[in-house]
């Protein structure tokens, strides 16, 4: 029977079907999670989805499996190579060749990753192996001339090059690497001769006619040259060394108009600059580019390989791209390089912040900070340690800092430098202003309760969408002197002679997890006749009414989302009807969705739940639970204690603690938590069992 539903999914992917055939082979892996073949035919399927850190999970299921498999080793060390984990891909596809001496395959891979690393005597040895295997494979022949070049064996080289070419006459890239070998001793003619036939085989071949472009030079032949480099720019407009070259084949000429503009270009494809390109890469970075910033700072240390801070900002790069093995080895970098740099360790604290090692986190922070003891940065990284840690006391008051933080987005609204107010009652007019998201205003806005008697009037400016909300609240808890008005982004409260951010409000109440419960019962007040309408419309289904949320609309933190497709297996159970909670517009994606597995996930068109705040409130109370990933919906739904299921990933903010089960901020949440990267299945199946427990 297993074998049965394994070939047909063996026959979804002959049919490039990943999507369903990942969905069939995760419904069959929680029964048979030992299945050598399932795990396998997951990985394939994460590596043609790029989902690498699932790759290398169902890759390493393999090996523990079946320990002599050099299949599973080979394709591991793929994974891994394509996640940019060089080193242990290299160890994978050595277990591979331990098992299989002659697993021609594994010595090519190890072959072209060693001469990505540039350790090209390895990558030759490599390649030597693999020609034991196949003596007339031309490809392999090809890469020992590039190789052999590189180390400046130039005659071994051309060799193994002649060889190729005899191997496979038409194979364009061989004879444009021997041409650059001819060219390099000198050999201008035979230099010629190779490249005009690469060119013969493929005429779009830029690089071989920017290389003659280069051999034109060399013989003093500058129109021929031009005519080379125009003629590649042609083909290929973003090909920067030829826009380089054909600048300074003008500027020989005494173009000083047409040299400029060539290398402008080459500027604006390809900066040259180390410090710039560094600079360039981290502010794109710090505005969500990731990929367009690491490409500037790969730049930047290939110019400059002993380039600390390039190698800091690319291990941040990685971080925020959740390539947590790929940031540890750039961080790491960075500190070798410049043992003193406070910057590098802080990074390195965040890594492993990210990665659950809260102990060598504190070492790195407390590390950067006997470098500089002054450095905000590093006490903000500290301040959500010490949160999640349940350290109140150190956690608020490092958090001051996060004003102070480059990594912070949020500008304070009013002088931090000017009236703060300190705690102590106020004979006077208090203003609360509000910072961050909708979530965290919910989450910070009902410490306000503890300010009753701390102030003689308080005005409190919150989001426009929250201002009835929070009226109800105040009225509710029988707190008179709380004034909430609408926070203007542009314009300020000018009649207070205090001021807050909201954010700072908890260092007042919160010294540790049992204040919370001050607080933690205060619910928001739900508007009823909102609730009468909607749980009208909603009365005519059946069985237990579930409201879902399964994304955030923080595209820094997407790692917190999950795919309609992980949610399939709870969508599916028949006796539940579902209803969407998302923010935004996600018509289209419910449509697809129910297109595909036949699946309904119901919405009030007349809510929008991106504004409608207040509606959303009685849509959520008018439900049975809630089920949702950490974004605002956690905290509207903690907030009116409505019975709630958290999908909490691995790497997850302050607010959810540890090992808590269940919210120590909002009681009615419980938390369902994320045990590897990027993989919600033991969090869909524990909530699957919770569901059919309460059915």
């Amino acid at each position: 029977m297993l074998k049965e539903k394994i070939n047909k999914i063996i026959q979804l992917l002959s049919n490039n079907d990943f999507l369903n055939s990942e969905i069939e082979a995760k419904k069959l892996l929680v029964a048979h999670a030992s299945n050598f073949d399932l795990n396998n035919i997951l990985g394939v399927i994460s590596v043609h989805l790029n989902k690498l850190d699932e790759a290398v999970y169902y890759f390493k299921n393999c090996v523990k499996i079946e320990k002599n498999s050099f299949n599973a080793y080979f394709n591991l060390g793929i994974a891994l190579s394509k996640l940019g984990d060089f080193d242990k891909s290299e160890e994978a596809y050595n277990n591979s060749i331990a098992i299989n001496p002659n697993y021609f395959e594994a010595y090519f891979n190890l072959g072209n990753l060693l001469s990505q690393k540039k350790d090209y005597q390895k990558s030759i040895n490599y390649f030597l192996e693999a020609l034991k295997i196949k003596k007339d494979d031309f490809e392999i022949l090809n890469n020992l001339g590039i190789n052999f070049k590189e180390i400046n064996e130039n005659a071994k080289a051309i060799e193994y090059l002649k060889k190729s070419i005899f191997l496979n006459p038409n194979y364009p890239p061989a004879y444009n690497n021997l041409g650059s070998v001819f060219q390099k001793i000198g050999n201008y003619e035979d230099a010629y001769l190779n490249y005009n036939k690469a060119l013969e085989l493929n005429p779009n071949f830029v690089e071989t006619l920017n290389n003659l472009g280069l051999l034109m030079e060399d013989k003093n032949k500058t129109e021929d040259a031009i005519n080379y480099y125009k003629k590649a720019i042609s083909l290929d407009n973003k090909y920067f060394k030829a826009f380089t070259n054909l600048g300074n084949v003008f500027a020989t000429l005494g173009k000083e108009k047409e040299s400029l503009e060539c290398q402008y270009k080459a500027l604006e494809l390809n900066n040259n600059y180390p410090e710039t390109l560094n600079n360039l890469g981290k502010t794109l970075n710090f505005f969500g580019q990731k990929h367009e910033g690491i490409e500037y700072l790969e730049k930047a240390i290939s110019l400059k390989p002993d380039f600390s801070e390039a190698y800091n900002n690319m291990g941040v790069a990685m971080l925020d791209l959740e390539n947590h093995e790929a940031a540890l080895e750039f961080l790491k970098k960075s500190i070798l390089l410049n043992p003193t740099s406070c910057e590098a360790y802080n990074s390195l604290g965040s890594t492993y912040m990210h990665l659950g090692l809260f102990s060598e986190s504190r070492e790195c922070y407390k590390k950067s900070l006997q470098l500089k003891p002054e450095y905000s940065e590093a006490f903000h990284s500290m301040s959500y340690l010490d949160l999640i840690e349940g350290d109140f006391l150190n956690g608020w008051k490092n958090y001051e800092y996060r004003w102070l933080s480059k990594k912070y987005k949020y500008k304070n609204r009013y002088n931090l430098e000017k009236d703060i107010w300190n705690g102590e009652f106020l004979d006077g007019t208090l203003l609360v202003w509000s910072e961050q998201g909708i979530g965290d205003q919910i989450y910070f806005g009902r410490f306000l309760k503890g300010m009753k008697n701390l102030a003689k009037k308080i005005i409190f400016e919150v989001d426009s969408r929250l201002v009835s909300i929070f009226k109800d609240f105040f009225l509710k808890q029988n707190i008179n002197n709380i004034e909430v008005i609408i926070l203007d982004s542009n314009n300020l409260y000018n009649n207070f002679d205090k001021h807050i951010p909201i954010g700072s409000l908890p260092k007042f109440f919160i010294k540790n997890k049992k204040d919370f419960e001050k607080f933690s019962n205060d619910k928001f007040v739900i508007n009823n006749k909102e609730k009468e309408k909607i749980s009208e419309k909603i009365k005519k289904y059946s069985g237990l009414k579930i409201g879902i949320s399964w994304k955030t609309l923080n595209k820094d933190q997407s790692y917190r989302s999950v795919s309609l497709d992980d949610f399939l297996p709870i969508l599916k159970i028949k006796e539940f009807n579902f209803f969407n909670l998302q923010f935004g517009d996600v018509s289209k994606e419910i449509e697809e969705f129910r297109e595909k597995y036949n699946v309904n996930i119901h919405s009030l068109d007349e809510i929008n739940n991106l504004n409608d705040i207040e509606k959303l409130f009685a849509y959520i109370d008018s439900l049975d639970l809630i089920i949702t990933v950490q974004n605002s919906t956690a905290h509207f739904a903690g907030s009116i204690g409505k019975k709630t299921f958290l999908l909490l990933s691995k790497n997850h903010r302050w607010h959810w603690g540890i090992n808590d089960k269940v919210s120590y901020f909002y009681p009615a949440i419980k938390i369902f938590r994320q045990d590897i990267f990027k993989n919600w299945n033991v969090v869909i199946n524990d909530i699957i069992k919770q569901l059919k427990i309460n059915e």
